[in-house]
């Protein structure tokens, strides 16, 4: 299992929420099997920050 956070951080407050969007409209994909993906996670930092968490099967 392997853990992985990344911290983001955007121009402006729109550019993140796109952001966060596209990624979550991505998903699905990785949470089926062949993905290995097992959570993800956001953490608001700020209004233009992200600190975001993922852990994968493999």
């Amino acid at each position: 299992m392997y853990g992985i956070t990344v911290t983001v951080k955007l121009q402006n407050k729109l550019a993140k929420d796109s952001i966060v969007m596209s990624l979550k409209n991505m998903s699905e994909e990785l949470f089926n099997k062949s993905g290995g993906l097992l959570i993800r996670c956001f953490t608001q930092v700020s209004d233009t920050q992200i600190d975001m968490f993922h852990s994968w099967k493999k």
